[in-house]
């Protein structure tokens, strides 16, 4: 599992990814609690939540909010 956080000028940038078996991104597990209710807080502070497919073929999650509103 790889964790970074990146802040630039105008955005703070959580990305986990990992080499597991991968998470179909349109499958259900995108929509239960812990996903929605990341997705929700990204929203609200006007960021952006992704889960797609990591180039190892694991998962990556990626919530990017502005930091200035």
């Amino acid at each position: 599992i790889d964790v970074t956080v990146t802040a630039t000028d105008d955005a703070l940038t959580l990305t986990v990814t990992d080499d597991g078996t991968g998470v179909d991104p349109a499958g259900p597990a995108r929509h239960t609690g812990g996903l929605a209710n990341m997705r929700h807080r990204a929203e609200r502070h006007r960021g952006t939540f992704t889960l797609t497919e990591s180039a190892s073929g694991g998962t990556r999650v990626r919530w990017r909010v502005p930091l200035r509103v």
